[in-house]
């Protein structure tokens, strides 16, 4: 019993998972970067890579994943509320 408004707000769960995915992908690099590094030349071609930016990124893609949940969650309680 979904109104067909709320079709139009499903991009913003898929942009929600796309960042929740990229601060998975980020943390797991960062956790495998503050143990010890075996061979630092590999670490080097991680930094000089394009899609080692969305690693980079993953601080301010957090940021995006909690004011995104919370428009979502307010939307939600409005629709509600207003019922």
């Amino acid at each position: 019993m979904r109104d067909e408004d709320d079709s139009e707000l499903e991009v913003f769960n898929g942009v929600r998972v796309l960042a929740c995915v990229t601060v998975i992908l980020g943390n797991s690099y960062f956790y495998m970067l503050k143990g010890p590094l075996q061979n630092l030349n590999i670490i080097q071609e991680w930094m000089g890579s394009f899609l080692f930016s969305f690693v980079l990124s993953a601080e301010h893609v957090v940021d995006i994943f909690f004011w995104l949940t919370a428009f979502l969650a307010s939307y939600i309680l409005l629709v509600k509320m207003s019922q």
